[in-house]
């Protein structure tokens, strides 16, 4: 489970979060798609949060608290299946698993940001107007497709579950620009998998389906920045680095070349740094996954579709890899140990102080 070539005072000391990304919207047998767990440098539980509402992906506030995503709803509507990364619901629980706060829509998916407000930002679906759905480009085109498209919304709620701010795809993208990949069908457009907040309060948004990456300035909604169309292919967890520079986990789905780990610099829009792995071993993620860059310049990736997370210095060493145990049966029986992100927090962070780890 855990492969450490290198000495372990070149790993990045911390505690990890997994949360093992179970089936679409059933409960399993085992129950282990309502666990989180904070693993150690050795793969050792030294936490475990549980909901019954199923958890799919989280973070842990400062506070100690979890906030995370829950199993997904049976349908978006009638006769309308569930897509991948679809949640009933965001909610946040205290470090007993208490519940704190809930905010439920069947159309969330994806990803979530809590702000230093309190405000909670998220992805949901909802139907693209009928007559906007012939001005989509791209996909593979059905009967169905004509008639309901999904686009994406960002929504800005406040503690209470009041809406404050909301972002609606349509009104503000390029389609010339915004074509989607020919491979994916029409049922939504963009497939927005990531969304992270600017210090300046903009919003840097992945949009998988279209391979693009783009920054919304949050007063007016405009897209202000967008890259990738030439570049990504249906990538993942855009972040900011630095005030200029942008992360993105590229998941080259489809050219079977695999993945490979970018910045981006924002001014140029040139591609300043890259990893797809060392003595031509690449490395596969052709869905989910994540990317943060550790305090002491290490990286730390998440192979989503594999179930794997792995450190690497800047020389691009593996230092450290972890294979998720839990496996957890779909809709077709077939078992999966999938991640959608692994996420490492430090020692010192606020969120263990005066906790009990293990």
């Amino acid at each position: 489970m855990i492969y450490r070539p290198g000495s372990i005072t070149d790993i990045t000391a911390g505690y990890n979060l997994i949360i093992p990304n179970g089936p679409i919207h059933s409960p399993t047998e085992n129950r282990l798609d309502e666990n989180a767990y904070l693993i150690d440098l050795e793969g050792e539980v030294r936490h475990k949060w549980q909901s019954d509402a199923g958890l799919k992906y989280g973070v842990l506030l400062p506070n100690g608290n979890l906030l995370a995503r829950t199993r997904a709803p049976e349908s978006l509507a009638p006769d309308v299946p569930t897509f991948p990364g679809s949640s009933s619901a965001i909610i946040e629980i205290d470090w007993d698993s208490n519940p704190v706060w809930i905010y439920e829509d069947k159309l969330l998916h994806h990803d979530f940001f809590r702000l230093e407000t309190g405000n909670t930002m998220f992805l949901v679906w909802e139907p693209i107007p009928v007559s906007i759905i012939s001005s989509v480009k791209g996909g593979a085109d059905s009967s169905l497709d004509k008639e309901l498209m999904y686009g994406d919304v960002l929504r800005e709620v406040d503690s209470h579950g009041k809406v404050v701010w909301e972002w609606k795809s349509w009104e503000h993208l390029n389609f010339e620009h915004q074509v989607i990949c020919p491979i994916e069908n029409r049922s939504e457009w963009t497939h927005a998998n990531s969304i992270y907040v600017m210090p300046d309060d903009n919003v840097l948004v992945s949009l998988r389906n279209t391979n693009m990456v783009i920054i919304i300035e949050k007063l007016t909604g405009d897209v202000i920045w967008e890259w990738g169309s030439t570049y990504l292919e249906h990538q993942h967890h855009a972040t900011l680095l630095d005030p200029n520079k942008i992360l993105v986990l590229d998941n080259r789905t489809h050219k079977n070349r695999g993945a490979r780990v970018i910045v981006v610099d924002i001014t140029s829009k040139k591609i300043v740094w890259e990893y797809s792995g060392v003595h031509n071993e690449k490395f596969r993620a052709p869905y989910a996954g994540s990317v943060d860059k550790l305090s002491n310049g290490n990286w730390l990736i998440c192979q989503g579709s594999e179930g794997k997370a792995f450190e690497i210095d800047a020389a691009g060493n593996r230092l450290w890899e972890y294979t998720s145990p839990y496996f957890i049966p779909n809709e077709s029986g077939e078992l999966s140990n999938g991640l959608f992100r692994v996420h490492r927090y430090p020692l010192n962070y606020s969120a263990f102080e005066g906790k009990q780890l293990g």
